[in-house]
């Protein structure tokens, strides 16, 4: 833009010119996230490259709103119109081409959750879905083949919500400028609490990201009508300074980003700043100029979007149709794949359709296509992904449940509701089904299974194998001690209750670690109240899918590859029995692995439900095992 065109701030959207340097902007944006899908152990900060995107967006689109709004030309149908003609057209092919593949090559569990996820999906509300289900980094996640569209949720609810605030701030003659900071500090204040409290919520919440796209639409209103530059800004006054600043935050937040405890916190400051720095910095400076603007580059941020939607799901399938993760050379071909796809999308049907000339009629034509993708999407899922097709009637070499439905339809139907209301009333859900239950209902809890996933899926074996006791299984996703927060309400129901006589710890430890002296800490304080308490090492983790072991009989991989997760925690539990007096160590791992192989199926049974959760008699294996090794847990 030449400097007169920044005189006059309604205009200049009309006459912006094309700028290169942003699509290759979002070519790096879209190669970080690839590559992080694709090889995440050699790029594990990629992943910010969705922060990228965000920023991209929120400049671009606010950019367009401001000067609507401000020109008292803004028209909600034609905004939306326009969003539709550029989402939907590459949206709507993937959702199809997804759910039909899914049809031929998954289970009935696996088809009905795609169905779940392509109605979100349509609707834009995969973040929310997600968010319901499970954690982005679970394993279970890399055979989600439409995961990847949380971020168009979190995008979409934001011109939801935006444009509207926008609007309705102009008519309260409320300086725009001021509105957009305030929402975006209110956001990321939330985001800054929600670090420490609920770490689900903080990478799928619609309000712990709004900030990011807010940066961009700051910098859109400051585009528009640019302060008087201050000497505050020190060097920053320099585009090409802003420019190398900004790749400089964008590796820094591929560091960070990848080491965080959780996403995205402060952390995702480095390359939302970072982006917003290379957009200030306009499109003549040198990095812009050469790096941004090179053809190559530019290319792939045209089809970046695309891209985006076809990478995961190819990546997911192989995934899926191996059993494990793919070879690296599997993933390469996935990749180019998605790129030839991304072409041809881009060229066949994003553009045609996004600058037809009957702009209207494709706008309404697309809403209706996604919208009935979205309606089959929900059918799918309702009919429980269709159990009568040919993929559910493989020969089956190991019997016993795969994915999570069987399993808590058990608990939930041969079990009781557990006690106290207040324990159940915090309790962690899957679908509609609250995960707190209890074995009877005619006596006190008298034995305590405490911790995560890993406690709760020991909960069927231990109820069978002691039917004489009252079993509960109380359980958050996150670490079990005092100073857990999540935890206090748990903790103040097995301290009031005197009846709870055995209390058995255990954890996802190689995901979550061991926390040494708070583990210590809080075995004493629930010796302290004449609890006795029980800790196991966990149940081996695996590499590979259980329907290897169902339908092919491949069940073992070798006892080394597990030793080296158990290792890193191995010797942290062994403090906390030593140091914790009268603490007695469960070694369920035993109970799977020799010197030479783990395996998940014993005597033609399927043990495990995903790589690491036990299934059904699975739970009643290592019950009926840790009964017979522990006397003492039946006192």
């Amino acid at each position: 833009m030449t400097s007169e065109e920044f005189q006059n701030p309604i205009s200049v959207v009309s006459h912006m010119k094309y700028r290169p340097d942003i699509d290759g902007l979002r070519a790096i944006a879209v190669l970080l996230v690839v590559v992080y899908h694709a090889f995440p152990h050699a790029l594990p900060g990629g992943f910010i490259g969705v922060d990228i995107f965000f920023v991209i967006s929120g400049y671009l689109i606010s950019t367009v709103l401001f000067q609507g709004i401000q020109g008292e030309t803004f028209s909600l149908v034609d905004f939306y119109s326009r969003r539709i003609r550029r989402i939907f057209p590459a949206l709507a092919i993937v959702l199809l081409a997804t759910g039909v593949f899914g049809w031929f090559a998954l289970r009935a569990d696996e088809l009905s959750q795609l169905g779940k996820h392509i109605a979100a999906g349509a609707g834009f509300v995969s973040n929310l879905v997600l968010w319901s289900e499970s954690g982005y980094f679970d394993a279970a996640a890399e055979t989600k083949p439409l995961l990847h569209l949380w971020s168009l949720g979190i995008e979409e609810q934001f011109y939801f919500f935006f444009p509207i605030i926008l609007w309705l701030a102009w008519k309260a003659k409320l300086n725009l400028l001021k509105v957009t900071v305030f929402v975006a500090s209110a956001s990321f204040l939330w985001n800054i609490f929600q670090y420490n409290n609920d770490t689900t919520a903080l990478f799928y919440s619609p309000q712990t990201r709004f900030w990011e796209l807010m940066i961009g639409a700051m910098l859109a209103y400051l585009t528009l009508h640019p302060l008087r530059q201050s000497s505050r800004l020190g060097i920053l006054r320099s585009a090409e300074v802003r420019s190398i600043v900004g790749i400089v935050l964008i590796v820094v937040g591929v560091v960070t980003g990848g080491r965080a405890f959780a996403y995205p916190g402060v952390w995702a400051i480095f390359p939302t700043i970072g982006a917003s720095l290379f957009i200030s910095a306009g499109q003549t400076t040198k990095l812009n100029k050469y790096l941004l603007s090179y053809k190559p580059m530019v290319l792939i941020g045209l089809i970046s979007y695309p891209l985006y939607l076809w990478h995961w799901p190819l990546l997911s399938y192989a995934r899926v149709l191996e059993g494990r993760t793919p070879s690296a050379t599997v993933r390469v071909l996935c990749v180019l794949a998605a790129f030839v796809l991304a072409m041809i999308t881009y060229r066949l049907i994003e553009r045609p359709l996004r600058f037809h000339a009957q702009q209207a009629r494709v706008a309404s034509a697309l809403l209706i296509t996604v919208f009935a993708i979205g309606i089959s999407g929900f059918v799918i899922h309702q009919q429980n992904g269709f159990p009568g097709r040919s993929i559910d009637l493989r020969e089956v070499k190991f019997d016993g449940d795969i994915g999570h439905v069987e399993f808590h339809a058990y608990v939930e139907n041969k079990f009781f509701p557990c006690t106290p209301n207040a324990v159940r009333a915090q309790a962690e859900k899957w679908e509609d089904i609250v995960r707190c239950s209890q074995s009877r209902n005619d006596k006190p809890i008298d034995t305590v299974l405490l911790g995560d996933s890993h406690a709760e899926h020991l909960f069927i074996g231990l109820a069978e194998s002691l039917p004489e006791k009252n079993i509960a299984f109380y359980i958050r996703n996150g670490m079990s001690v005092r100073s857990n927060p999540g935890f206090d309400v748990i903790f103040n129901a097995i301290d009031s209750n005197p009846n709870i006589k055995h209390v058995v710890i255990t954890s996802l430890w190689s995901l979550r670690q061991v926390p040494v002296p708070d583990m210590i800490a809080t075995i004493r304080s629930l010796q302290n109240t004449g609890k006795t308490v029980f800790i196991t090492d966990d149940t081996p983790d695996f590499s590979f899918d259980p329907a290897l072991c169902k339908f092919k009989g491949e069940c073992t991989e070798p006892a080394s590859s597990f030793m080296g997760r158990y290792n890193t925690y191995k010797q942290a539990l062994r403090d906390v029995v030593d140091s914790a007096q009268g603490v007695e160590l469960i070694r369920t791992s035993e109970y799977l692995c020799n010197a030479d192989v783990c395996s998940m199926g014993v005597d033609g049974k399927l043990l495990y439900r995903d790589p690491n959760h036990l299934s059904i008699p699975g739970s009643q294996f290592v019950g009926t095992e840790m009964v017979r090794r522990h006397p003492r847990l039946s006192e």
